[in-house]
């Protein structure tokens, strides 16, 4: 009897089928629909500033009133002061959540202890709460318990400061979790103390965290004004006189122009961290 060939025992094998290179038109099809809702948020956003440029370039509020830059010269000389006002509180509340934040949450990503979790839910609280509530809550505790606060510039700091305090922190932590302690453990290997290791490894590797926690802190308490109404005072900010304006006289070219400094200031700022961003991680990546 003749030997079977093993050749013979398997099966043919089909040629290999090539797909055609181009594009599919539901995929086509998917990204102009993404293009259009790209589109249609960007004129969302974007219209109300165009209205607030628009009206504030006219002398007037009449409708035939002619094109002016008036408003926009006057700027400094009418709101000098309010500026000023919101330019400290936005600093000061910065470097306090800075050195709040910082090691709190190098504390809840590095240690473990019993109710960590309970802690972090505790701190990040007023993230939950309507700023209307959280407005009147602060007002009943500085009226009943905190009366060295009332209508004062630490009052309506400290008001920020507990605002956005997990605006920082949860950056912080989020980049903390994701630094190997490898890093740390090699440089108290090497000889450095905590402290050094810290100033050195951790905090320069923290600085995305940072610069996002000072991004996010400085729009909102730059554009805020409800918490704002509840304890000011006479400490006012522009973006509360901008309310109040707005509330009492309607939209002039005056408190127009004004919204277009405060919205083109977070519009920079944006821009300016975006723009660092990608440069240094995209160097980064081409090397």
């Amino acid at each position: 009897m003749s030997a079977i060939n093993p050749e013979m025992m398997r099966e043919p094998q089909s040629a290999p089928i090539r797909r055609r290179r181009g594009h599919r038109p539901g995929r086509r099809r998917g990204g102009l629909l993404a293009y259009l809702f790209l589109a249609a948020m960007s004129l969302l956003y974007v219209a109300p500033l165009v209205g607030m440029v628009v009206a504030s370039l006219h002398a007037s509020v009449r409708v035939d009133a002619p094109f002016s830059v008036a408003p926009y010269g006057d700027l400094i000389q009418r709101y000098g002061h309010e500026l000023g006002v919101s330019v400290r509180v936005t600093v000061a509340t910065i470097l306090i959540n800075l050195m709040l934040t910082i090691p709190a949450a190098y504390g809840l990503s590095r240690l473990h202890f019993r109710g960590r979790d309970l802690l972090l839910s505790a701190l990040t609280a007023a993230l939950f709460i309507p700023p209307v509530i959280f407005g009147l809550a602060l007002l009943l505790a500085y009226g009943l318990v905190f009366k060295d606060l009332v209508d004062t510039l630490g009052g309506l700091i400290l008001a920020m400061v507990v605002g956005t305090y997990p605006l920082m922190l949860l950056p912080l932590i989020t980049v903390l979790r994701g630094i190997p302690p490898v890093y740390e453990e090699a440089g108290l290997v090497l000889g450095a103390s905590r402290i050094r290791v810290f100033l050195r490894v951790t905090l320069p590797l923290m600085a995305p965290g940072i610069v996002a926690g000072v991004l996010l802190t400085f729009i909102i308490v730059w554009n805020e004004f409800l918490v704002t109404l509840f304890v000011a005072g006479t400490n006012i900010t522009a973006p509360l006189l901008l309310y109040n304006r707005i509330a009492f006289s309607g939209i002039q070219p005056s408190t127009a122009a004004l919204a277009v400094f405060l919205q083109t200031t977070s519009f920079v700022a944006i821009a300016v961290f975006t723009l660092a961003v990608n440069r240094r991680y995209a160097g980064r990546a081409a090397r």
